[in-house]
């Protein structure tokens, strides 16, 4: 039987290496005009196309003030916008604006560059399998997603360590 001990010891190994295989890349291509944050930011924005500030604080396990001069610096330079929640005024709701699509399309561009010489020693059934795992892992992460099923960032924080 898999034990939830077996799952969390995986996660706590693939988390580094999927930054650094994944994240890596990325960072290095867009660090020269945003901070990590910001294009985490942006990531999350093409997955979810408008999120409060509260979800996305509690995605990006980010506190409020940070996550708000971040999203300061991306709305001035045109990436992304907010708007305020027509069933909640004193909500904000971020979205990526349309110069914000073409950052992430050109930043994908340069990844696939990227990715080609640095997957080039994987063979076409590697790649397949690389591919059809991410896949799957993107909807089971789908399934998995705290916020669907309403849980906050304060109950994760509260939950007992063993």
């Amino acid at each position: 039987m898999i034990t939830t001990k077996l799952i969390v010891e995986d996660i706590v190994k693939i988390i580094p290496e999927f930054e650094y295989q994944f994240g890596r890349p990325m960072k290095l291509i867009t660090q020269k005009e945003l901070t990590n944050y910001q294009s985490k930011v942006l990531t999350v924005l093409q997955v979810v196309s408008e999120i409060s500030m509260s979800e996305l604080a509690d995605r990006l396990v980010m506190s409020k003030p940070q996550l708000t001069a971040n999203v300061d610096v991306l709305v001035r330079l045109g990436l992304v916008e907010r708007i305020s929640d027509p069933n909640d005024r004193r909500k904000i709701i971020i979205r990526m604006a349309e110069k914000g699509v073409q950052y992430i399309d050109k930043t994908k561009q340069s990844m696939g560059k990227f990715y080609d010489l640095y997957y080039n020693n994987l063979t076409e059934e590697e790649r397949l399998k690389l591919y059809l795992a991410i896949e799957d892992l993107l909807v089971l992460l789908e399934k998995l997603n705290p916020l669907s099923h309403g849980i906050t960032l304060e109950q994760l924080k509260d939950a007992p360590a063993e």
